[in-house]
C-alpha cells in the first residue's frame, strides 16, 4: 500500500506531537509521573491526534496488485460424425490418449482451455464424435469471446476442415492474431462417391400452384456411370413415385443441377424424398438420398356471387376477383342456388334482397356460421328488406327511383391504406345508380366513399365497411361497377385502380378472425432432430381476455403409436410447453383443457427431420486447414504428430507469461483496523493517565 504525500503526514503528526508536548512536559500535573510512562502516554496521545488530523482530510488510499498470467492455449476438437466415419476405434483411442497427454503436459506451463465443437460448443465435453453438424466458425467465435482480454498464446484446431454450418473460417475472424495449429483429421483421399449435395425449394407454396425443386448432384471418380434420379412423395408411410430422370456422369469430378417441377396438389405439410440410385463400389450411400418438407397452404377463398338477375356488374366482379389466384368465384341467381353455405368463405349479394327475393332465411344461416358478406345495391334492391338484413346502413326510401352519383373518397378512412391517387381519379369516374332515399350509417361503420350528387358532396355513404353483429360486412350502395372498370381502361390502358380497390375491400372483409377460446400454436411445423419442440397456448374468457386458471394438457402420438403425456407450464396469462427432443418421424398431438364451457381440444401435427449434413462430404478438406494455419503463422500437423506440439509451442518466443498490474483507489473508511487502533491508543492513554493520578 502506498500512502499520500509525506508532507501531509509530517504536518499532521508534527502538529499532534507538538500540541501534547506542551501538556505533558510543561503541565505540573504530570511532574510526579515517571519519565518513561510520561513519554509512552505522550507518544500514544500524539500518534492518535496525528491520525485524527489526517482522517479529517478524508484521504484516499491506493493499492497496486501485480499478477502474472500464463499464456492461454486453446484446444478445439471437432466432435462431429464425419471424423469417425473412416477411422478405426483403435486409432480413435490412440489419438484421444495422446491428446489428453498433451493437454496435461501443457498445463504445467500454460493455461489450457479445452472444448469440443460440432452443432454446438461444449467446454470440457466428452469426445465421442457424435455431433450431426460442423460449425468451425462458431468455435472461433467462442475462442474470441472466451479469451477477450486474456493472454491468448495459440490455438490448436483439430478437424477435417468440412464445415456445413456457419461461415468460412478463413475469412470470419481476422481479430484472432495468434498462431493456429491445425490437426489434419479425416481422409483427404478422393473416393468414388455420388452424393446429393443440396436441395433448393420453397418452404411454403399454395394449393394448386406448381413449384420447383433444384437438386445439386456431385460425383467423384464415377465417370461413365449413369444414375437414376427419382423424387417420391411420402403418404401414410409409403413412397409414391412422382418423377424420374436418367442422368449420365461424363467426368470424374462432376457437378450437375437438375430441376423437378411439382404440383401442390394436397394441402398440408408434404414430405418428399429424392433418391439417386446407388452405384457399384460407392464409398457412402447415405448421401444418395435427401428428405425435404414443403408446407402447402390452402389460402384460396371460395366466393359466392348471389344475384337477383343477370347484370354487367357480375362479369366484372368475377373478373376482378379471379385476377387473384387465391379467389375462386361462383355466380348463381338467387332462386337457383342449391349449394351449401359452408362451402363458401364469403357471399356477395348483388341487388339483394329484392322485392321478389327475401334474404331473411339466408342471413340467418350465414349469421350462424359467421360468414362475411358484401351487399351491392341497385334499382332492384328493396330498401325495407335491406334494412332488416343488416344494421350498418339504413335507407329511407321505396327503392323505385335511383340517383346518379359519383364517388368522393374519404381520406380519414383507416382500415387499410388508400392510394393517394384514388381521390382525384374516382372524382372523374362516370356516375353509378344508387337507390333514392335518406341514408344514415351506424356509429361503427367506416365510410370509404361518400355519394356526390352533381357538385354536392353528401354525407350519404357509397362504399362502407363495418361489423354487423361481429361479422365483417361491406356495402356498395349502387350498381354500375362495369362503367368504372371500362373507364379505368380508357384512361390508363389498364384496370389497376378499380381492381386494387375492390380486392382490398374483399381481402379485408374476408380475413378470418380466430374466434376460438382455446388456441395452441407451435413456432414451426418441421423440426430438426436436435431442435426442441415448443408449444404456446392461450385460453380466453367470454370477453376474449386471456386467462390461465385452468390446466392445459397435451398428448403427442409417435409414428409407432407411442403416447407422450405433457402438462403446460403457466406464464403471465398464457401457457408454454417445452416437449424436448424427438426422434425423426411424423407426430400428431392433441392439446386439451377443461373449462367452465366444457372440454376444449386442439389437434395438429409436426414433423421431426433427420440431420444428414455429415454424410454429404466424404473427403476431408485439408487444403483449407493448411491455408488457415499459414494465414495465422501456425503449422498443419497430422494426428500422429500431436505429441510434437508441446515442443513446438515451447519454442515460440511470442508465447510468454504477461505481468498485469492494477491500481485501486478507495477511501479510509474501508480500513476498520485504523479505527480500532485509534480507540486502543486513546483508551490506553486515558487508563495510564488515570492510573498515575493525572486528571
Amino acid at each position: 500500500m502506498s500512502e499520500s504525500p509525506a508532507l501531509i503526514w509530517i504536518l499532521c503528526f508534527g502538529t499532534g506531537f507538538l500540541f501534547w508536548l506542551i501538556l505533558y512536559f510543561r503541565d505540573k500535573t504530570f511532574s510526579s509521573i515517571h519519565p518513561a510512562w510520561k513519554i509512552l502516554m505522550y507518544l500514544m496521545r500524539g500518534l492518535a491526534t496525528g491520525m485524527l488530523l489526517y482522517l479529517i482530510l478524508a484521504p484516499l488510499f491506493k493499492s497496486v496488485v501485480t499478477e502474472i498470467k500464463k499464456p492461454v492455449i486453446v484446444f478445439a476438437q471437432d466432435n462431429s460424425q464425419s471424423i469417425a466415419s473412416n477411422w478405426s476405434k483403435e486409432k480413435q483411442n490412440r489419438y484421444l490418449a495422446e491428446k489428453t497427454a498433451l493437454e496435461e503436459s501443457l498445463a504445467s506451463r500454460f493455461e489450457v482451455l479445452s472444448f469440443t465443437f460440432g452443432e454446438k460448443v461444449v467446454e470440457n465435453g466428452p469426445v465421442d464424435f457424435s455431433e450431426r453438424a460442423t460449425d468451425i466458425g462458431s468455435a472461433l467465435d467462442y475462442i474470441e469471446n472466451q479469451t477477450a482480454g486474456q493472454n491468448l498464446g495459440a490455438i490448436i484446431l483439430a478437424t477435417d476442415g468440412n464445415y456445413n454450418q456457419g461461415g468460412n473460417p478463413l475469412y470470419s475472424h481476422p481479430s484472432l492474431a495468434v498462431p493456429v495449429y491445425t490437426i489434419l483429421m479425416g481422409d483427404s483421399t478422393l473416393k468414388r462417391d455420388l452424393s446429393i449435395q443440396r436441395v433448393l425449394h420453397n418452404n411454403i407454396v399454395y394449393l394448386g400452384d406448381r413449384f420447383e425443386v433444384q437438386v445439386e448432384l456431385k460425383a467423384l471418380q464415377c465417370n461413365g456411370e449413369r444414375t437414376n434420379l427419382r423424387i417420391f412423395r411420402v403418404e401414410n408411410g409409403q413412397e409414391v413415385l412422382l418423377q424420374t430422370e436418367l442422368i449420365n456422369i461424363p467426368s470424374g469430378d462432376w457437378h450437375h443441377t437438375h430441376r423437378f417441377i411439382l404440383d401442390a396438389a394436397k394441402a398440408g405439410t408434404a414430405h418428399f424424398v429424392i433418391r439417386a440410385s446407388v452405384l457399384n463400389n460407392e464409398y457412402a450411400v447415405e448421401n444418395n438420398a435427401r428428405d425435404l418438407f414443403v408446407d402447402i397452404l390452402d389460402a384460396r377463398q371460395k366466393i359466392l356471387i348471389l344475384a337477383a338477375s343477370p347484370h354487367p356488374d357480375l362479369a366484372v366482379i368475377k373478373k376482378i376477383l379471379e385476377g387473384n389466384k387465391n379467389y375462386i368465384t361462383e355466380t348463381v341467381q338467387a332462386g337457383n342456388f342449391t349449394g351449401k353455405w359452408a362451402d363458401y368463405s364469403m357471399v356477395i349479394f348483388h341487388q339483394l334482397p329484392s322485392r321478389t327475393f327475401d334474404l331473411a332465411p339466408v342471413i340467418r344461416d350465414l349469421n350462424a356460421s359467421q360468414k362475411p358478406r358484401i351487399f351491392i345495391l341497385g334499382s332492384q334492391a328493396d330498401p325495407v328488406r335491406f334494412n332488416a338484413s343488416q344494421t350498418l346502413l339504413r335507407i329511407a326510401g321505396d327503392g323505385r327511383n335511383t340517383n346518379e352519383v359519383s364517388a368522393e373518397v374519404r381520406e380519414s378512412f383507416s382500415l387499410f391504406t388508400l392510394d393517394p391517387a384514388w381521390k382525384e381519379f374516382f372524382r372523374n369516374f362516370p356516375p353509378v345508380s344508387a337507390p333514392f332515399g335518406e341514408y344514415s350509417a351506424s356509429a361503427g361503420a367506416h365510410i370509404l366513399m361518400n355519394q356526390k350528387i352533381g357538385n354536392i358532396i353528401t354525407s350519404y355513404p357509397l362504399l362502407m365497411i363495418g361489423e354487423d353483429q361481429g361479422i365483417r360486412t361491406g356495402i356498395f350502395a349502387a350498381e354500375g361497377i362495369w362503367k368504372w372498370r371500362y373507364f379505368n381502361f380508357l384512361e390508363n390502358k389498364n384496370f389497376d385502380i378499380l381492381d386494387d380497390l375492390f380486392r382490398k375491400v374483399v381481402q379485408y372483409i374476408g380475413i378470418k378472425e380466430d374466434k376460438r377460446k382455446f388456441r395452441v400454436v407451435s413456432p414451426q411445423k418441421v423440426y430438426l432432430e436436435n431442435q426442441r419442440v415448443i408449444f404456446d397456448a392461450q385460453i380466453f374468457n367470454d370477453s376474449y381476455e386471456p386467462v390461465n386458471a385452468d390446466e392445459v394438457f397435451m398428448t403427442i402420438l409417435s409414428p409407432d403409436r407411442k403416447e407422450y403425456q405433457f402438462t403446460f407450464s403457466k406464464t403471465d396469462r398464457a401457457y408454454t410447453l417445452d416437449a424436448g427432443l424427438f426422434a425423426p418421424g411424423s407426430y400428431t398431438y392433441t392439446a386439451y383443457t377443461n373449462t367452465r364451457g366444457g372440454r376444449q381440444e386442439v389437434k395438429g401435427s409436426f414433423i421431426v427431420q433427420k440431420i444428414q449434413l455429415e454424410t454429404y462430404q466424404s473427403t476431408a478438406d485439408h487444403n483449407l486447414l493448411r491455408l488457415l494455419a499459414a494465414q495465422q503463422d501456425g503449422k498443419a500437423l497430422f494426428p500422429e504428430q500431436v505429441a510434437s506440439l508441446e515442443k513446438e509451442l515451447s519454442q515460440q518466443n511470442a508465447i510468454k507469461p504477461v505481468q498485469y498490474s492494477s491500481q485501486r483507489t478507495y477511501p479510509i473508511i474501508n480500513f476498520r483496523w485504523i479505527f480500532a487502533l485509534l480507540a486502543l491508543l486513546l483508551s490506553a492513554e486515558w487508563f495510564l493517565r488515570r492510573y498515575h493520578g493525572a486528571y
